[in-house]
């Protein structure tokens, strides 16, 4: 779990399409800048999400 939550920290503010109201504000995939420790922390968390599915693999087929 807290491999999502920092996945979910890291890239809170990231929005290709944004909407207030009536106003609609799309942008590029490319337009989106993280910083360094976004960077960071993003990677961490995407790595504690693979380690938690293989170890959860394995655990399954142990059974």
């Amino acid at each position: 779990m807290l491999g999502q939550l920092l996945i979910t920290c890291a890239v809170a503010h990231i929005a290709t399409v944004l909407t207030n109201g009536k106003n609609t504000v799309s942008r590029k995939i490319r337009d989106i800048h993280l910083t360094t420790a976004e960077k960071i922390v993003l990677m961490t968390g995407l790595g504690l999400m693979m380690i938690g599915a293989i170890i959860e693999s394995i655990a399954i087929n142990s059974l």
